[in-house]
């Protein structure tokens, strides 16, 4: 409810949220014994996991999960772009690391008109599912289909197929076009500046609020407290600063008492 009145007040403004958004996942340290907490040898430690998705101009949260400490993070975007677009908001650019770049992933994104950026892995090479010409070939496999086209064009073509489940195919072909990316000065520096920002956010976020590395209760009840209550803060304090016509450092808690 608080997030939808801030969206509505800036808004107003002719300031629109959620166009571009940056996701990416933290550890949340548990206190020892917590009957819930997993132990992650990644992160050498027991606790939990939080992915947030961030507003990349403005650093509010439009959407955060609790998970397990050693659960995949890439299951998370697409019902985070889901949920932004529930919120009404229009995305049309996201940035990510590697975990969250599947085909499915990316298949999802690209279908919807949403520019997804990544990191692109060194052990990575063309997909060749995803090269157009067997792109064509999986297509004619649907021929006896009602709703068949001759002669279509790609983008009709990738539509079609990710509407039949074929993601690896289709989200291969988009990676591969990632992959051959011209500017890639441009494309590297996206990537740079997401994992710069979120790791500044969660930094400021676990210094400033109930996320920090001294948690008063223990098992999943008490974790899904903190966060909620740390995502909370965050966007009271941008709310009544754009109540107050303030519309820069939003979701800076540091001196609110």
């Amino acid at each position: 409810m608080i997030l939808q009145e801030l969206i509505a007040l800036l808004k107003q403004k002719n300031i629109k949220l959620g166009t571009k958004v940056f996701q990416d996942a933290t550890d949340i340290r548990s206190l020892k014994h917590d009957p819930d907490a997993l132990y992650s040898g990644y992160y050498k430690q027991s606790g939990y996991k939080l992915d947030v998705t961030l507003d990349a101009e403005y650093d509010i949260p439009l959407c955060y999960t609790p998970m397990e400490i050693t659960c995949d993070e890439g299951t998370n975007l697409i019902p985070s772009q889901k949920y932004l677009t529930d919120l009404g908001l229009r995305e049309e650019e996201r940035v990510v690391d590697d975990k969250y770049a599947t085909f499915a992933n990316i298949a999802c994104s690209e279908i919807h008109d949403v520019s997804l950026f990544y990191k692109i892995a060194k052990h990575w090479i063309h997909k060749k599912k995803g090269i157009p010409s067997k792109i064509k070939r999986l297509y004619q496999k649907y021929h006896k289909e009602d709703d068949f086209q001759v002669k279509p064009d790609m983008n009709f073509m990738l539509r079609y197929l990710y509407k039949k489940g074929e993601y690896e195919s289709v989200g291969g072909y988009f990676r591969n076009q990632r992959m051959k990316e011209k500017n890639f000065k441009e494309f590297k520096k996206k990537c740079k500046q997401r994992s710069s920002r979120m790791e500044g956010f969660f930094g400021r976020v676990k210094n400033t609020t109930l996320l920090d590395d001294r948690p008063c209760k223990r098992g999943w009840n008490g974790f899904l407290f903190r966060i909620g209550t740390a995502m909370l803060n965050l966007v009271f304090a941008a709310l009544i600063r754009v109540q107050r016509d303030i519309t820069d450092r939003l979701t800076n808690v540091t001196y609110i008492t």
